[in-house]
């Protein structure tokens, strides 16, 4: 909280100004202002001196070496606003405008960015924002194998646990671009898809969009994926499902999700069934001779 600075008159400059800096840290580290202190973003130690606010770490300065020179200014080498220090502060040119430094790339994303050049001398900026200081960098392939659940064992689906479309296809977003997680699995396991081929599902218990396990995927082209989507809509059905939808294994590896914890919403997702569906099998309304 600010506070207004109230000394009797004639009291010299120089115990005024020490009234209101805090050395109780020791010689090397921070003196910092407790006086009355500017309402701005970083906040400014100032006093009043003979009718006019001046700046607290000009006053620091002058008192320790002397006049400021005329069109330079007083900032910290500590990062340190309220900072009255004289080891800690330095004099630079002042500029009309805002002062930019050279071009350098983002550390994050690579894009070029000039940042102001007090910024470079106070904390060597790296990042051409916020957005990208706080991104958390990590591989692609980090990225997916830390949403997927292989807990099944290698044989069975590896479900990828991150967001998914309205088909139930895992994706992530890389390099700002959307990739679906079965087609980074294909790539991190066998290389680059050649052009105008797919990445098609052959789960052992029927297509599972959100599986990842790169023994259950094949290439193929669109007229492949075409047929293959086909054959196994029309696949061979049970009076208690419609044709396609689900077969014997889809409902215990159901059972075994819901035994697991799985939201009923995010399972009916994957066999891109309804969540009725899901509870009148839970409940063994239907599919009633399942394991």
């Amino acid at each position: 909280m600010t506070q207004r600075n109230h000394t009797p008159k004639g009291t010299p400059l120089n115990v005024r100004f020490a009234k209101y800096v805090d050395k109780s840290a020791g010689q090397d580290e921070c003196w910092l202002w407790t006086g009355y202190t500017t309402k701005v973003r970083s906040p400014q130690g100032s006093l009043t001196v003979n009718g006019k606010q001046v700046m607290a770490k000009q006053i620091s300065w002058e008192l320790a070496f002397g006049p400021v020179p005329a069109n330079h200014q007083v900032t910290t080498t500590c990062g340190e606003s309220l900072c009255m220090n004289p080891a800690h502060l330095i004099l630079r040119k002042a500029v009309v405008g805002r002062d930019y430094a050279e071009p350098r790339p983002c550390a994050t994303c690579g894009k070029m960015f000039r940042p102001l050049r007090y910024e470079v001398e106070r904390v060597n900026p790296q990042h051409c924002s916020k957005k990208c200081r706080g991104v958390r960098q990590r591989k692609p392939a980090s990225r997916l194998w830390d949403r997927v659940d292989k807990s099944c064992g290698a044989d069975a689906c590896w479900l990828f646990t991150g967001s998914l479309n309205s088909s139930g296809y895992g994706h992530l977003t890389i390099d700002g671009k959307y990739v679906g997680a079965h087609r980074l699995a294909w790539e991190l396991t066998n290389g680059p898809i050649p052009d105008e081929l797919h990445v098609l599902h052959n789960c052992p218990g029927g297509d599972n969009p959100a599986c990842c396990n790169p023994s259950h995927l094949f290439l193929g082209t669109h007229a492949d994926n075409m047929a293959d989507m086909l054959r196994k809509r029309t696949g061979k059905g049970t009076k208690d499902s419609a044709p396609g939808k689900l077969n014997w294994d889809n409902v215990r590896e159901i059972r075994r999700m819901i035994e697991d914890g799985y939201a009923l919403r995010f399972i009916a997702r994957q066999f891109r069934v309804s969540p009725k569906t899901i509870c009148m099998i839970r409940d063994r309304i239907t599919w009633k001779d399942a394991a």
